[in-house]
C-alpha cells in the first residue's frame, strides 16, 4: 500500500477542508506523517512503523503528534498518543477525532 491510495472504508469519510479541497482521513494522517518525516508523495505507508521507520524516534514521535493535532485541530488523549505504533493505526486512530 502507498501514500494516499489505500485505505479501508472507515477510513474514507471525506471532509471539506477548504472551497474546493475534499480529504479523507487517510489523506490528513498522511499529510501530518508527510511534514513530520519528510516523506515523499509515494512512500509506501506499510514502512511507516514506529521505532522502527528511522525518522519515527520518540523525538519525531512527538512532532508528528504535533502535526496530527495541529491537522485536526484537537488535543490527542494520551492512550491514542501510545498507541499510535504504525501509520494504519494513526489512521483508525484519528477517525474518532475528524470533524
Amino acid at each position: 500500500m502507498s501514500g494516499l491510495l489505500s485505505g479501508c472504508a472507515s477510513d474514507q469519510k471525506s471532509f471539506i477542508i477548504a472551497e474546493g479541497v475534499v480529504m479523507t482521513v487517510r489523506d490528513r494522517v498522511y499529510n501530518a506523517f508527510k511534514e513530520s518525516f519528510d516523506l515523499d508523495d509515494d512512500t509506501d505507508t506499510s514502512i511507516l512503523v514506529y521505532q522502527a521507520y528511522p525518522a519515527w524516534t520518540s523525538i519525531g514521535h512527538m512532532i508528528l503528534v504535533a502535526a496530527l493535532e495541529s491537522e485536526f485541530d484537537t488535543m490527542l488523549e494520551t492512550d491514542d498518543i501510545l498507541e499510535m505504533s504504525n501509520f494504519e493505526k494513526t489512521v483508525s486512530i484519528m477517525s474518532k477525532y475528524a470533524n
